[in-house]
């Protein structure tokens, strides 16, 4: 059936039905209903056939009606002290109001014991209507109807026989108190005839055979999923909680199940649960993630077809931060404008506000300047001049506040001020040029202040310094040591500082001297930093032996 609005088929017999008549329950008052019935028999499904128009479910008046059947209008004769039972169906709308009363007296009333008992006199009538409701590669399930009459006592019990096709042996399979029974352990694509007795204390009726042959044989039906359950084939879970997707499934043979989210095929993990019965096809994902969302499809298989079928899922929770970085602008004395850019997950549902906070430089707390930012860009006023900040931002939600991100550092001055200033100063021992040995220390030190913090490099031309020496840099000064110097790092070292109020750039020359040469006959001076080892060979040897001498 379907609601007529919404043309979505799905079954409400979980059971074939072996009547042409059947009750659809769980109806909603005044909605217009389609229906649609289809035959099945041991070569699978046949077409449908529709309802020329709809029905809308609505309760009907119809007048009292009382059902009796043959075994009521006969005479009920009990023993002194028995218990007699009388059973009538009746019907109407709304329900009737049942009322028993006895002609020539009142209820309850004492019977008359007979001077000798009764004893049943004739067998049952035969079963009515025996029929193969379902068969599998091995068993088939039959049903029947109780006999016209009981012949004179009750019904004691049913014995169901089979044959194969062609034999005339009928073999007893068993006996039942009910109207049914599972015939098993049957030969596949094999023809079977069966019949059923009815028995009592009489005798044994007569049988009643199936109207035809059934070869046993696994039907073939195509498969189908029943979402009539899931509104809208959508379901919305918050994040860290457990969603469940179970769906009816139906199909000869049970059809093969198989989830996918999006293009990725699903398997059993510490979060998701899988669970498949012939009836039912069932996920459960537990500690929902962002990432779970999505498009889950449900894809059923048998011998008859495939079908897919889909379940729209949407994860929800708290935004992820906003993108940044935090850019701040347009700084004066007092204020500046902060901006950033909307966080790359909204948590599955529209950013309601932007919280902002500040935070003084040296404090540990935090203070909101606006909690109900709307755009991604706000103008923070009531600045302390010359005060350092550093501002942060995140996202909210419905369902939450997200993680924060923070901007740099900002002193609170106007960017032309007076006292704005960048200062580099260099000692007395770096305006001349640094001389060293091969094979020794460079450290070279230069005093550094300004406001706000100037941005401090070093330079050499040809050379990356990050990579050859060592750069250390701080709020009053900044240094460069290079290790095991060589001629290579002789030359013009240049040092930078800038901030907003401008650059200030010093040079630093250094000259690195190779070591002497000397023959096996002579020793190497003491201190050789006395002499430039600039001069010649010649005037070396000269020195040498003057020191010689004067030992």
């Amino acid at each position: 059936m379907c609601k007529a609005s919404l043309e979505e088929w799905h079954r409400i017999n979980n059971q074939i039905c072996i009547y042409n008549t059947f009750t659809a329950k769980g109806l909603v008052p005044g909605e217009l209903y389609k229906f649609r019935v289809s035959a099945v028999n041991g070569s699978g499904q046949g077409e449908v056939s529709v309802m020329p128009s709809p029905v809308q479910a609505l309760d009907r008046l119809t007048s009292p009606e009382i059902e009796i059947d043959a075994s009521f209008k006969q005479t009920h004769i009990v023993k002194n002290g028995g218990t007699v039972t009388l059973q009538i169906s009746f019907r109407g709308k709304p329900t009737p109001l049942a009322t028993w009363s006895k002609v020539d007296g009142e209820l309850p009333g004492e019977a008359r014991e007979m001077t000798e008992p009764i004893i049943a006199t004739e067998e049952p009538a035969p079963p009515k209507r025996l029929d193969v409701i379902d068969t599998t590669n091995s068993t088939a399930s039959l049903v029947w109807l109780k006999p016209e009459h009981d012949g004179g006592s009750r019904v004691r019990g049913y014995i169901v026989e089979f044959r194969v096709k062609g034999t005339d042996v009928w073999v007893v399979y068993g006996e039942t108190k009910s109207l049914k029974m599972l015939v098993e352990g049957l030969s596949e694509n094999k023809e079977y005839d069966f019949r059923v007795k009815a028995k009592n204390d009489a005798g044994i009726s007569d049988p009643q055979a199936t109207f035809s042959s059934v070869v046993i044989k696994e039907p073939r039906i195509e498969p189908t999923a029943d979402l009539s359950n899931i509104t809208n084939q959508l379901i919305t879970c918050k994040a860290s909680n457990t969603f469940t997707i179970d769906v009816p499934i139906s199909g000869r043979p049970a059809p093969k199940v198989t989830w996918k989210l999006e293009e990725m095929k699903l398997k059993e993990t510490d979060r998701v649960s899988i669970k498949t019965t012939k009836e039912r096809a069932t996920l459960v994902v537990k500690d929902s993630k962002r990432s779970d969302s999505g498009k889950y499809y449900l894809t059923l298989e048998n011998a008859a077809g495939v079908k897919t079928f889909t379940v729209t899922v949407g994860i929800v929770g708290r935004p992820s931060p906003p993108t940044g970085p935090v850019e701040i602008s347009e700084i004066s004395s007092e204020s500046c404008t902060l901006s950033w850019t909307e966080p790359t997950d909204d948590g599955g549902t529209e950013i309601t506000n932007y919280i902002v906070e500040k935070r003084e430089s040296g404090s540990a707390s935090w203070q909101v300047v606006n909690s109900s930012v709307k755009r991604t860009t706000i103008k923070v006023t009531h600045l302390t001049k010359y005060m350092e900040y550093t501002f942060r931002v995140c996202a909210e939600n419905k369902f939450g506040v997200s993680k924060s991100i923070e901007s740099a550092a900002v002193v609170i001055e106007h960017p032309f001020g007076k006292h704005l200033f960048v200062y580099l100063e260099l000692a007395e021992d770096l305006k001349k040029t640094v001389c060293l040995r091969a094979g020794g220390t460079m450290r070279l030190f230069v005093s550094v202040t300004g406001r706000p913090s100037p941005v401090v490099a070093w330079r050499k031309t040809g050379v990356e310094l990050q990579s050859r020496g060592y750069i250390e840099t701080t709020d009053s000064y900044t240094s460069l040591i290079v290790e095991k110097v060589n001629r290579y790092d002789s030359g013009k070292y240049t040092v930078e500082a800038e901030n907003p109020s401008g650059k200030k750039t010093t040079i630093i020359l250094v000259k690195v001297y190779g070591m002497p040469r000397f023959s096996h006959s002579q020793k190497p001076l003491k201190n050789e930093s006395d002499f430039d080892c600039s001069l010649n060979s010649f005037f070396i040897q000269i020195l040498l032996v003057l020191q010689v001498q004067s030992k």
